[in-house]
């Protein structure tokens, strides 16, 4: 049992209900989710389908019950989740959600990553072919706002989903992720990339916060110590607490926990693939590369016409 101090009062958690259904939900965090609810009230109306218990109960979970802190936090969030018009997006599927990135910049494709699909629990599964990503050429791919646009709109997007499974099944669910370096090199590390990338994840965990649930590992280089250790500073407790890397067998260990009918064939699992990727065994999860020199043409061409107008 952990207490916890949540401004002038505290009241004692248990460190192991992360995870619990509505009937779970004690009358003390009932009444830290109605004060959080009356603090963000306006920003809440307009965003009406964000405000459910378990989106509040992971904000309080995400920051120790410390109401102060969280409210200007979940204030920015919502209003910039308003401002990309992300209220007016409604998707019922993966499928739809993965075609609806790709479509929002040519580079997308690029930036490695994408929705598997629900596990057997309920859970989102996210997969990050990181390794795939070729720094030096996505660095010329657009903004670095672009990109955190982009993120930001996909973790919203499958949280959207997340929302509705909680609903169907009484209980809080969050995303499990699969982080596979398969092709790992050092050029990763490529500074002004390696830069942009960990002012991405702390943006992610402080508009998203408690939403990861588990985070695996997979194909781990030698050289792994020297990446984590670039990574690792910008990591929440919460979040490291949860990273796991996992040996030889992790296709097993994947199939296990998130079922296997859940994951793709390139990842061990049974999973039938969505006809738009055609034939593909990594499905529709974006995968990398390098980014062909006609869309950083483009790119280039656009800023270059950006500043003619604002000179």
């Amino acid at each position: 049992m952990q207490a916890v101090d949540a401004g002038s009062e505290s009241f004692t958690v248990d460190k192991m209900s992360h995870y619990v259904t509505r009937d779970q939900i004690t009358p003390e965090m009932k009444a830290k989710i109605a004060e959080l609810r009356e603090r963000c009230a306006p920003e809440l109306e307009r965003y009406p389908e964000y405000d459910t218990e378990f989106s509040l109960l992971r904000w309080l979970m995400g920051w120790d019950y410390d109401v102060e802190t969280i409210v200007p936090k979940l204030k920015f969030c919502l209003t910039t989740l308003r401002a990309l018009n992300l209220q007016k997006v409604k998707y019922e599927t993966v499928d739809e959600i993965n075609a609806y990135i790709k479509s929002q910049t040519p580079a997308a494709e690029y930036f490695p990553g994408g929705l598997m699909g629900h596990d057997k629990d309920g859970n989102m599964i996210l997969v990050q072919a990181l390794a795939k990503t070729h720094p030096k050429s996505i660095a010329r791919a657009g903004r670095c706002s672009e990109l955190f646009r982009l993120c930001t709109v996909e973790s919203e997007l499958a949280f959207k989903l997340v929302r509705r499974k909680e609903n169907e099944l009484g209980k809080k669910l969050g995303i499990k992720i699969v982080i596979d370096l398969e092709g790992f090199s050092m050029d990763l590390l490529y500074a002004p990339t390696l830069k942009i990338y960990l002012n991405l994840l702390t943006l992610l965990q402080s508009m998203f916060p408690d939403f990861a649930r588990n985070i695996f590992v997979i194909n781990c280089p030698t050289m792994l110590s020297v990446a984590y250790a670039a990574v690792q500073p910008v990591l929440s407790k919460q979040t490291r607490e949860k990273v796991q890397f996992l040996n030889g067998d992790w296709k097993k260990k994947l199939c296990e926990d998130l079922g296997e009918e859940n994951v793709y064939p390139y990842w061990g699992g049974s999973k039938p693939l969505p006809a738009s990727c055609r034939g593909k065994p990594t499905g529709d999860v974006r995968m990398g590369g390098k980014v062909p020199d006609e869309i950083n043409s483009y790119f280039s061409v656009r800023e270059q016409r950006s500043r003619q107008r604002h000179g």
